[in-house]
């Protein structure tokens, strides 16, 4: 009876080599044919989760409709609080652009109570209006938020009454902190804590404040 030929150790680096290339090209190529529906999905996320700090909770293809229906986005500058035209990126993000020097300027460290060391130069604003086409009130102003954690830089949005400027409501779409500990940012009875918190005091001063 033969003996089965015997693998070499080069076979062996071969097959495995062959191997990692043909996966990688998969996992490449899996990564490009769905980067659309992926960043699809992203926009998706961050539109619901707008509309959840404006008070709604929709999901799947309620979320567009919605969200085309009452929400008005616009851009302002931080340091004056005029509006400007939209960015020519369809996708901009304030948090990404404050990552950019050329789009972005530095915090004081004496008022950067959030950690954050940067801002974008440009912001996004969202205004939720009445579903009443005669008179489109705006009913939210829903701006994002971000603030160092723990482990991560935590993003969200804050919902504000156009008059008072009460908060009223709060949502996180993206932060990596520990559950049961930061990951708290996430438990319906924390987020309920927040409607009604005041903005400004009595005197026009800021009066919320990260502790």
């Amino acid at each position: 009876m033969a003996l089965p030929p015997r693998i070499t150790t080069r076979q062996t680096f071969l097959v495995a080599l062959i191997l990692s290339a043909v996966c990688s090209l998969l996992v490449s190529s899996t990564v490009i044919f769905l980067k659309d529906k992926q960043e699809q999905n992203m926009l998706i996320f961050k539109r619901a989760n707008v509309l959840k700090a404006a008070g709604f909770q929709v999901k799947g293809s309620q979320v567009n409709q919605l969200f085309e229906q009452r929400i008005e986005l616009r851009y302002f500058t931080l340091e004056t609080g005029e509006y400007v035209d939209a960015p020519k990126d369809p996708q901009f993000d304030s948090v990404d652009a404050a990552k950019n020097p050329e789009f972005s300027q530095p915090i004081d460290p004496s008022k950067d109570l959030a950690r954050i060391k940067r801002r974008s130069a440009v912001s996004e604003v969202y205004f939720l209006r009445s579903d009443d086409e005669n008179s489109p009130k705006i009913n939210r102003v829903i701006l994002p938020v971000r603030g160092k954690g723990l482990w991560s830089t935590m993003k969200g949005f804050m919902a504000l009454d156009p008059e008072s400027f009460d908060v009223l409501g709060l949502s996180f779409y993206s932060h990596a902190e520990t559950p049961g500990l930061g990951g708290e940012i996430d438990n319906p009875k924390w987020l309920n804590t927040w409607p009604g918190k005041k903005i400004y005091n009595a005197k026009g001063q800021v009066a919320l404040k990260v502790l």
